[in-house]
Parts: structure tokens; sequence; C-alpha cells
């Protein structure tokens, strides 16, 4: 004989936990869509394309596609890419104008589930979805791997043939100037959905995000990009210092022991590091 004492719930009942346990998964999958892989790329606002684009292909090699529908270049680093177009109207140049986090398995409709559920609007685009941090700073969250997604774009031979100064990896990390550091954190945090790492002296605030990080820092000059750093295979730093003078770089002092740092054309601060 069947207890019935454990077959209580109505139809009803038994219906509406379905349908919550329904909710949840669908919650639980849009949280899976955001599996973020790394930092895919960033696009920089050039006083000049054509001279930024061969500066740029002198120091990380000549792997370059023109857009076939405006002057914009990518410019391939490894396994990202830098985006280099002059300035939408009204817009400044000489400075980053977005960065670019890579998600694997995304969609549009998962990322703004994603983002809605924790409070935070964004746009949507033929080429992701595009959110804006509290200084104003434009992220744009997209395909992992978004070289493969660039249709509109062919290969493009650039000027001169020496020798690129590095072999590029991919970006290892960005850093940004950030007028309230907290504010800012709070924001990245639910963004990429992973706990901030905390250093006091140089302060900073990093988040991982896949094989990449994303840094905060105080403002000092003003919100912005401070840099960007590109990780290349092992290399001679002097050899590469004077290379990179030879080719229009402005050499900086490196913020940790063993870096370079550089400034391009437009003074958009460039660090590499060294990778096995």
């Amino acid at each position: 004989m069947i207890d019935n004492r454990f077959n209580r719930f109505s139809r009803r009942e038994t219906l509406t936990m379905l349908g919550a346990f329904a909710v949840s998964s669908a919650v639980g999958a849009a949280d899976e869509s955001l599996r973020f892989s790394g930092l895919d790329h960033l696009a920089i606002a050039a006083a000049d394309t054509e001279k930024s684009v061969a500066f740029y292909s002198r120091i990380f090699g000549h792997d370059v596609l023109k857009d076939s529908r405006s002057p914009r270049r990518y410019f391939k680093i490894g396994n990202g890419y830098i985006a280099i177009a002059p300035p939408a109207q009204g817009q400044a140049a000489r400075r980053v104008d977005h960065i670019c986090a890579g998600i694997a398995g995304f969609s549009q409709a998962g990322a703004k589930s994603y983002l809605d559920e924790r409070g935070i609007s964004s746009r949507e685009t033929n080429v992701g979805r595009y959110v804006t941090d509290p200084d104003g700073i434009q992220v744009q969250l997209w395909a992992e791997n978004s070289w493969k997604e660039l249709s509109n774009a062919s290969p493009e031979a650039t000027a001169g043939g020496e020798a690129a100064v590095f072999r590029p990896l991919g970006l290892d990390h960005i850093l940004l100037r950030a007028s309230d550091m907290e504010k800012s954190a709070a924001f990245y945090q639910k963004v990429f959905g992973v706990a901030p790492q905390r250093s006091a002296s140089p302060a900073r605030i990093w988040f991982q995000v896949g094989s990449g990080r994303l840094g905060l820092s105080p403002a000092g000059a003003g919100p912005g990009v401070d840099h960007f750093c590109v990780a290349v295979s092992g290399y001679d730093r002097e050899a590469a210092a004077k290379m990179l003078h030879d080719r229009g770089a402005t050499l900086e002092q490196g913020e940790t022991p063993g870096s370079t740092m550089f400034r391009d054309l437009d003074g958009i601060l460039v660090q590499v590091t060294a990778k096995k």
C-alpha cells in the first residue's frame, strides 16, 4: 500500500515547483553564458591611422586586416588584436576608445540577461554588447577570438619589411585610472563575476578576466586607460630598447623591474612583458 503522507503535493503545487526550477535553470544558464576567456582586443582612436598602423607593424609584426567600409585596421597581437581608426565625429583622438573582453559561447540574449540581473545597463550592437563604467570608459563584451568574426575585413600589406621588435602572444593586462576605485571595483565585480585582488604599494585592484587581467589605479592624470600590456616571447631588453627608439617609440621607465614601456605616436602608454 502507498503511504499518501509522502504523496501530498497537488498537481498545481507540482507545476509551480517545476516552473520555479525552470526559472532557476534559466538564470543559471544565463550566468554560464558569460565565461570570460580573456582580453580580446582594444581600440585606439588615432590621430593618423596610416602612421599608427605602420608604427605598430614595425614593433609587433605585419598581420593587419583592413575594414572594407571604413579606414579601420585590425592589428593582430598573438591571440588578440588592436583596432586602429580615426575618432568618431566629435570625439577626441590620441586615446584608447574602448576595451573588449572575450566570452566563450557569446550570445546577445545570455549577455543581456546576465547584465540585467546585476542592474547593469548595456547597449546591443552587431559586434556584441557595450557597458559603460563609472568613469565613462566603454567596455565591449563579445565573442572570444573575435578576430575570426571580422568578416568585413581583408588582409592588407604593410610598408617596411624589417623584423618586428617582439613576437606578441596576446593582451596580458589593461590598467585603468579610476576616479573612485571602490565604485569602479563594485562595477567590474558585477560585470566579471569574480572577487577583486588588492595590492597596497602601488595601490591597485585587479580582476582576473580569463587569461588576462583588468586593473584599477588612482586617477592621477585623470580617469581613462593608463596603459595596456602585451605578452611577448622572451627578448633582449637592451636590443629591444634600441629598436623601439629607431622605430619612433618614446621609451618610458618600466613600472616593474625588467619590464619595457614606451609611448606610441599618439602618446598612448604600452607595456610589454615576457612570457614563456
